[in-house]
């Protein structure tokens, strides 16, 4: 959990650093409005967001406005929509949601999206609650002096990946703001702080192996990069939400339609909260490749077949270069004792 506030000028001009772990900084407006601020205030945390307020005008040419000014920050900050005031009125869920999607093709960041719990209540997100994280807002009725969260007052009626949580909208109170008078919002965030990094900057070298381990006749696998997890639906129209995937967890893709991934019988995942790699050697019984030993005891054979005469044992978790298959047994490139042996693919799997 980490501790935060979001900032905009010039009701907090000149804060300063207090021990926050995020800052979420005001940049624009509709499409007439900068913050003149936001480089020193975006700079006073480690982890940083950046929101423009939308009017309810044309959604590209607000989107475009605050991506002019967010660009230097790409790869550092985590955009976001605040959907507020006038704009409740003007832009349905549909037009929120084509400003989030245009965000994030151009930045790619999944975009956050900001609004109050009675709006999130009101209105039928449940297109966007299965992409877009939330950072919902609630006013307490009075001051709160110092980062205390507390708990939401009321429910969520949609199922997202809810982000953050603005519990002292204007009634935050930090002691070294204006001698602890002056009010500044206070947030929480429910991730951590390597999630955080990670959400800005996908690369899943970084953190995900980019070579997952499949049995032998899995003939393609999904894994999860997003670093929240991701959501499980019940059809490719990714609507309903039924499980949660952790993140770094890697499953057999069945089928593909509309870019959602078929991963079991009614349960589909967004292909873009993860990375897909065939696996050729399913198909292909004379392709060479490596193997990790995945299961204890496991020994080389003389022959392809359960019950052939043992050669060597195989060390858990090391990698072995194979030549080919037969059936679900792979051909082992090292000879044993001069003579070729085999391994059962029950107990090592296919490095892709």
């Amino acid at each position: 959990m980490l501790n935060g506030v979001d900032l905009a000028s010039p009701y907090q001009t000149g804060f300063p650093k207090l021990g926050q772990d995020f800052v979420i900084v005001k940049f624009t407006e509709g499409t007439y409005y900068t913050n003149p601020d936001r480089i020193t205030q975006i700079a006073t945390a480690e982890l940083k967001a950046a929101y423009h307020f939308t009017a309810g005008t044309d959604v590209i040419a607000e989107a475009n406005f605050f991506l002019q000014t967010f660009k230097p920050y790409i790869g550092q900050a985590i955009p976001v929509l605040d959907y507020e005031g006038t704009a409740l009125n003007k832009w349905t869920p549909t037009q929120v949601e084509q400003w989030l999607d245009y965000v994030y093709q151009k930045t790619d960041t999944k975009p956050w999206l900001y609004m109050a719990l009675s709006t999130e209540n009101s209105k039928n997100w449940a297109s966007v609650a299965a992409k877009y994280p939330l950072w919902v807002a609630q006013y307490n009725n009075g001051i709160t002096t110092g980062f205390q969260p507390r708990n939401l007052y009321g429910k969520l009626a949609h199922q997202w990946n809810w982000a953050a949580f603005q519990y002292a909208g204007g009634n935050g109170r930090l002691a070294g703001w204006g001698n602890g008078q002056k009010a500044v919002d206070l947030d929480v965030c429910y991730w951590t702080k390597e999630q955080w990094q990670f959400w800005v900057n996908k690369s899943s070298t970084d953190i995900v192996s980019l070579h997952p381990v499949v049995k032998w006749n899995v003939n393609r696998v999904f894994v999860v990069t997003t670093p929240t997890g991701c959501n499980l639906y019940d059809s490719p129209d990714l609507t309903k939400i039924i499980k949660h995937l952790n993140y770094g967890s890697s499953w057999a893709v069945l089928a593909e339609k509309d870019g959602a991934l078929e991963l079991g019988k009614n349960q589909w995942v967004d292909g873009r909260d993860g990375f897909s790699k065939s696996n050729p050697l399913a198909t292909h019984d004379k392709l060479s490749g490596q193997l990790k030993i995945i299961a204890a005891n496991t020994y080389s054979l003389y022959k392809p077949a359960d019950n052939a005469t043992k050669a060597d044992k195989l060390t858990l978790n090391q990698l072995y270069d194979v030549t080919g298959r037969q059936n679900k047994f792979f051909m082992l490139q090292e000879q044993f004792n001069g003579q070729t042996v085999y391994v059962s693919g029950d107990n090592a799997y296919v490095v892709l």
